[in-house]
């Protein structure tokens, strides 16, 4: 009797403690489930939408809706103070039809200026012309290097990298969205008002609100303000309207 008794404590223990260990083992699965729904969230909100652009690791992505009553057979994309477009961003053949919606992808290339060079090695100085070294500074005097963010010297403070957005219909008008921060762009919407200027509408991702380009878009087709990235102090007349405007 007293075999068959320690049988059934031993047991009850172990049952015991494999069920402590199932229960210790609840509240990491339910961590691990919650960070695989957070990664899988952002890919939902393209799901079975076409894409604009080539999708790549590290790609810019927002939803863009076609509001402009006219279908898109092309679009393009570059730095607002650049003036080389990107590659065509439309598939060939294919058409962004009114009231469709699609993924735009982008990914922003590195600027020329930060390509990888190969450092060359110093020439040997002559003694007789050396430069002394520069005199060190005093750690007491020295200037901190300002935050990212915070104001420089000239007063001008970090600013993100604007973009222009080129949209060609498929009568071959075409309309300029200009000076948009990518990553500040959620779920766009591409308008045209009733004098063929081309503007989008969208939410902002840092604040969630509505952000209307359409004053901004018209001031500059009627040369009241500059686009951004140009060199003319005002005197554009070209606006989102262009050279192959309306009357194409």
């Amino acid at each position: 009797m007293r075999k068959w008794l320690g049988m059934i404590l031993a047991l009850a223990l172990t049952a015991a403690l494999l069920s402590g260990a199932a229960l210790a083992d609840e509240p990491a699965a339910e961590e691990t489930a919650g960070a695989e729904s957070a990664v899988e969230e952002p890919a939902k909100d393209f799901e079975g939408l076409d894409r604009l652009g080539e999708e790549t690791e590290g790609c810019v992505m927002m939803r863009l809706t076609n509001l402009t009553g006219a279908d898109i057979r092309g679009m393009n994309i570059k730095r607002s103070d650049d003036w080389q477009w990107s590659a065509e961003m439309v598939a060939k053949g294919d058409v962004f039809v009114t009231d469709e919606v699609c993924a735009l992808c982008y990914g922003p290339e590195a600027d020329a200026g930060e390509a990888d060079t190969v450092e060359e090695a110093p020439e040997e100085t002559d003694p007789a012309n050396a430069q002394p070294a520069p005199e060190e500074t005093d750690p007491a005097n020295a200037q901190p290097a300002p935050e990212a963010g915070e104001m420089d010297e000239a007063g001008e403070a970090d600013q993100p990298v604007l973009y222009d957005l080129q949209i060609v219909f498929s009568d071959r008008s075409l309309g300029i969205c200009h000076g948009l921060d990518l990553n500040e762009v959620k779920d766009a919407k591409i308008m045209r008002a009733w004098n063929g200027v081309v503007y989008l509408v969208y939410t902002s991702a840092s604040t969630g609100e509505e952000m209307d380009m359409s004053e901004a878009e018209q001031a500059i087709a009627a040369g009241e303000m500059p686009a951004p990235g140009s060199d003319t102090d005002g005197a554009n007349t070209e606006g989102c309207v262009g050279d192959s405007g309306l009357f194409y």
